[in-house]
């Protein structure tokens, strides 16, 4: 299918991260093999060293606590890559499933509608990227603060250098340290475009839906609003709209599923990650208090992924809210005035309404309510976890 100009207008900052990791449905497969197979290497190349000093450092409970958020975090990136390139194709229909969306609306008020949610979705997308890489930036730049301040404070002996990440290639640390951390560097900057990819996606889509479920509620209250006026032609009209509404209403449900059915495992897995990762770095930031560099650093390793899971319970939310407000279109329109074939469209559409409409980890829904569940439960482990070590 040619893409449509809603495709290539907002999903533009989409395009280029699906392209950079080589999971874009509509690029050529053989560029495609080559980024993945390339990406693949640099995560193994990063992820080989974690793990075995990970192993080596698994009797002394400080350094383990220190290597334990980095290992697990590539762990996520790898089962997010992992899930883009395995549904590659059920991606791609839901891409065709906007396009679809895009051709078949023509009222200049629902194009208005979809459009300003496609560019929300656009604007959640840059803010997204900028706190993330921001994040990155600052926790990239710590391990250079002792070497900053050798020049600007001198002392008797060099300051310790620090490493990003605590890694074992088998060779002299002090020797090839800067090479040790340029390769840290690239690694990160290459290895977040995959969650890039999956959360810009996810925003894009959301958004989308979330249009789409207002503009299916304007078409019911206004299609209702005419059920004053019985009359046996004017009721095959509103019988038409109506079954309209109920097929764009199951068109909605289904792409809602094959979300969850591309991204829940993905998202479940993640979810539980950045639960015990939150517990982990906060005990380091424990371990590390006085020491500003590494407590900033962890810190800001902590707020990041909370921030993460807040994103994925606030999308969510949004799909949740606007799925209740086509249940509210439905109860306070004039259906019950209709014909009986009418109302048994619409009590279909109010009884699917009715239940939850929402992103899923696995068996565990995402929302706001239960994001405030997730944290109780960090700071549940966070206590445990600090009882165990102090």
């Amino acid at each position: 299918m040619e893409q449509h100009y809603s495709i290539r207008t907002y999903f533009k900052l989409n395009r280029v991260f699906m392209v950079s990791s080589g999971v874009w449905p509509y690029q050529p497969l053989h560029v495609a093999r080559i980024i993945r197979l390339l990406w693949i290497t640099q995560h193994i190349s990063i992820m080989t060293p974690e793990i075995i000093k990970l192993i080596e450092v698994r009797g002394m409970a400080d350094l383990l606590l220190e290597c334990i958020p980095s290992v697990f975090y590539n762990i996520v990136i790898a089962v997010l890559y992992g899930t883009t390139i395995h549904h590659q194709r059920k991606i791609k229909e839901l891409i065709e499933k906007i396009q679809k969306n895009w051709i078949t609306i023509s009222k200049k008020s629902e194009v208005e509608i979809l459009t300003r949610y496609s560019n929300m979705g656009i604007r959640i997308g840059w803010l997204y990227i900028g706190a993330l890489y921001f994040t990155l930036f600052i926790f990239c730049l710590f391990p250079l603060s002792p070497i900053v301040m050798d020049y600007v404070n001198p002392l008797n002996v060099s300051r310790q250098r620090l490493p990003l990440y605590r890694v074992q290639f088998f060779v002299d640390d002090k020797k090839y340290y800067w090479t040790i951390l340029m390769h840290a560097y690239t690694t990160t900057m290459i290895g977040i475009i995959p969650l890039l990819t999956v959360d810009l996606f996810l925003a894009n889509c959301t958004q989308h839906i979330c249009g789409m479920m207002l503009i299916l509620g304007k078409r019911l209250e206004k299609t209702m609003e005419t059920t004053k006026l019985v009359v046996n032609k004017l009721d095959d009209n509103i019988y038409k709209d109506i079954r309209k509404c109920t097929i764009l209403h199951t068109e909605i449900l289904d792409f809602i599923e094959d979300i969850n059915y591309i991204f829940s495992t993905a998202f479940g897995i993640l979810l539980a990650v950045l639960t015990f990762l939150t517990s982990f770095t906060g005990i380091v930031v424990l371990i590390k208090w006085g020491d500003w560099n590494e407590v900033i650093r962890f810190g800001m390793f902590t707020m990041a992924e909370l921030f993460h899971a807040f994103c994925y319970s606030y999308h969510s939310q949004d799909v949740i809210d606007h799925n209740n407000q086509i249940h509210k279109s439905i109860m306070n329109s004039g259906w019950y005035k209709s014909s009986m074939r009418t109302r048994v469209l619409v009590q279909m559409m109010f009884l699917r309404s009715n239940k939850p409409c929402l992103i899923n980890c696995i068996i565990f829904p995402l929302s706001m309510e239960n994001f405030t569940t997730i944290l109780k439960t960090m700071f549940s482990y966070f206590t445990v976890v600090k009882s165990c070590r102090f």
